[in-house]
């Protein structure tokens, strides 16, 4: 199971304008013309060395005067020393509250560190002083969509544009909030009457690129995102957004090099660093040691700048006693985690331990209800920084803290890197290693035959337990009758994201249609025409026929599981096996053939596989897999009857479980507990069914 990236990303909020402009002549108390003139000619130079300590000399000479601190606030907020810019430009407001230039950038300082509310009474504060200028107005526009305010932004950049109307930097926000309130198409609009303004600038190019692959509109925004790479080879943003139309698209191989441009330009772009390590689990050419390598590269470069400020945790050492478990996560809501982790807390409700959720959105589906109903605290962590974050935790006095995200969109591994919690566990959310060595554990569901190999990939120590709870879709469809003895010719499906589907996997899967001629293949998740093109090409290079290709678009839960009912055998993908969309496909009565290999991803199908007493669908080589479905396909009877046990199988297996899962969850709790209260470093277990 795991979470998709997310396609959007809006152009960093706010813009440094409202800098210092030319010096005035001094007034009383301030530094002579001369002496500004120079600090103004190291600024516009871009020689900061020598500027920070020329502008500390002459603030400590003319105590009274804000200009070298106005000026040394600028100059660190254009090299990105963004908590050293607010320091200085607070100063500078001490001394000059009144000043319209220093509000706004110390507005922009705000902002970019997170501190929303804060820094719309400093842009607030600018615009009664000067009435409203253009620039400030852009800049608060910016910073409330950052924090959410997506109306308010948009008002503010409707004040902009009645100033400027032709103002381009306006219209960018103006799109942005639009994006924000879900008004794709009028922000679509937005930005191409900019790009009509301003085709050379980057930012637009960006930003409508993102929207169009929020649309769904994969192939259109990926040329529009390369316009903006040809106007910015080195852009971060659009490297990240390209390599998500990619990879939505399946080119598996190009979204990997640009992930690994976004990463490799922008150490701090955290969504870029994450990217790039899901990109390579679905890569069938690369090792497990060497993806190993990788996550440990750059969970060393997310961890590294947090680690000298670790604290001890003052959480009572009572290795008995009730515990505070918390989980943080951006997919608590109407999403497949929610299928594993309800049955889990929904047991832990009945028993001893307190459960807190950091819910990384807000989406108030029924389903984020429902698992909101099962904690003894809910709260929405989507504005708040990673300090801020880390510091709430160590206030709540957690003492597991579970990672349900991994490397995944909306994910918070910048606060586990910051350890708040004094044990830390990653789980669910992604077929990988964090590469922190903040985090103590990975809990696997399953007792998994390749523990030590498994383990080799692992920087956290590896628990497995061997229940597996699941919760089923509210009013799931009945498993129907076998489609094949009624039509005379067997279906395979595909329930992965198409984005799992390499030329490795089509490969495969063309030796079985072209081993049994009258099969045929259901591929879910089709949603652009661009995508469908390129399968049909790829089957076709392999023998496969169009007529034999049946594609479907993603749909709603009750229908996606309905499609089931058209197929009789679903064929996993690899390196990047199925998760929870194995599990659905068991729950609707479809085996599932999965190819297992060296790497955590892909096993993660065998065990739910095993589960269900379907050892022999897991196959360890290509030639195998061909020859189980060959067989499969030339016993319809058994396969009927496997499609009537599975549903009843599940029940007990998976959805009967919860029970044992749970106490199984509480030994493991207990267990990493101990260890801790004791002093002793983490170590992998296995916990028994």
């Amino acid at each position: 199971m795991n979470s998709e990236q997310s396609p959007g990303r809006a152009a960093d909020p706010p813009t440094h304008r409202g800098g210092p402009g030319g010096a005035a002549p001094p007034a009383a108390g301030e530094p002579p013309r001369e002496a500004l003139l120079s600090l103004l000619a190291l600024y516009n130079a871009g020689r900061h060395a020598e500027l920070e300590p020329a502008t500390l000399r002459t603030a400590a000479q003319y105590p009274r005067s804000a200009k070298p601190l106005h000026l040394l606030g600028a100059s660190r907020l254009s090299r990105g020393q963004t908590a050293g810019a607010v320091e200085a430009l607070r100063s500078a407001l001490q001394r000059a509250p009144a000043d319209a230039d220093i509000n706004n950038l110390l507005g922009v300082a705000l902002s970019r560190s997170g501190q929303h509310d804060e820094a719309r009474a400093c842009f607030e504060t600018s615009l009664a002083i000067d009435g409203g200028s253009y620039e400030t107005l852009v800049n608060a526009s910016a910073s409330a969509n950052a924090a959410g305010d997506a109306e308010g932004s948009r008002r503010l950049a409707a004040r902009a544009l009645a100033l400027r109307p032709d103002g381009v930097e306006a219209m960018l926000n103006l799109g942005n909030a639009l994006v924000a309130a879900g008004e794709a198409d009028e922000a679509d609009d937005v930005y191409r009457r900019a790009l009509a303004l301003a085709p050379n600038m980057p930012d637009l190019h960006l930003n409508l690129g993102s929207a169009l692959s929020r649309r769904g509109r994969h192939g259109e925004a990926a040329g529009v995102l390369r316009q903006a790479l040809a106007l910015r080879p080195d852009y971060a943003a659009a490297h990240l957004n390209l390599g998500r139309a990619l990879h939505e698209l399946g080119d598996t191989r190009g979204a990997q090099r640009h992930f690994r441009a976004a990463s490799d330009a922008d150490p701090g772009l955290v969504e870029a660093h994450s990217a790039y390590l899901f990109s390579l689990a679905h890569d069938p050419g690369i090792s497990p040691q060497d993806a190993y390598a990788e996550h440990l590269r750059i969970g060393e470069q997310l961890e590294a700048p947090y680690r000298a400020a670790w604290r001890d945790h003052p959480n009572d050492r009572d290795a008995e006693r009730d515990l505070r478990v918390g989980f943080v996560s951006g997919d608590l809501h109407e999403h497949p985690l929610a299928n594993l982790i309800e049955p889990i807390w929904r047991a832990m409700r009945r028993g001893r331990h307190r459960i807190y959720a950091y819910a990384n959105g807000t989406w108030g589906d029924a389903v984020e209800a429902r698992l909101k109903a099962l904690t003894d605290q809910w709260l929405h962590v989507e504005k708040m920084g990673d300090q801020e974050l880390s510091e709430r935790i160590r206030a709540d006095r957690i003492d597991i803290l579970f990672d349900l995200s991994g490397h995944t969109a909306r994910n918070r591994l910048r606060v586990f890197a910051r350890r708040p919690a004094p044990v830390q566990v990653t789980w669910l959310g992604y077929p990988g290693t964090t590469g922190l060595s903040a985090i103590d554990y990975r809990l696997m569901r399953g007792h998994e035959p390749k523990r030590e190999a498994l383990q080799a990939q692992c920087r956290e120590r590896i628990i497995h337990f061997g229940a597996r709870a699941f919760e089923p879709p509210p009013q799931s469809p009945p498993v129907n009758p076998l489609p094949a003895s009624s039509r005379g010719w067997l279906t395979f499906g595909s329930f992965n994201r198409p984005s799992k589907l390499g030329e490795g996997v089509i490969a495969l899967w063309s030796r079985v249609l072209r081993a049994l001629p009258q099969s045929r293949l259901l591929v879910a998740g089709v949603n652009e025409r661009t995508l469908g093109e390129r399968l049909l090409a790829q089957f076709a290079a392999h023998g496969v026929a169009a007529g034999r290709l049946e594609f479907r678009p993603r749909a709603a839960m009750r229908e996606y599981l309905e499609m089931h009912h058209d197929v009789d055998i679903a064929l996993d993908t690899f390196p990047y096996t199925g998760g929870t969309t194995t599990v659905f496909a068991l729950w609707m009565g479809v085996p599932v053939l999965t190819l297992a290999g060296e790497s955590l991803q892909q096993n993660q199908a065998a065990a739910s596989i095993r589960a269900l007493g379907l050892a022999d669908w897991v196959t360890e080589s290509e030639d195998e897999f061909v020859d189980r479905a060959c067989r499969a396909a030339a016993d319809l009877l058994s396969l009927a009857r496997i499609r009537g046990e599975l549903r009843p199988r599940a029940q007990r297996q998976l959805q009967g479980s919860a029970e044992v899962a749970v106490v199984q969850f509480d030994q493991v709790l207990r267990l990493m507990w101990r260890r801790w209260c004791s002093g002793q470093p983490p170590e992998g277990f296995v916990v028994q069914a």
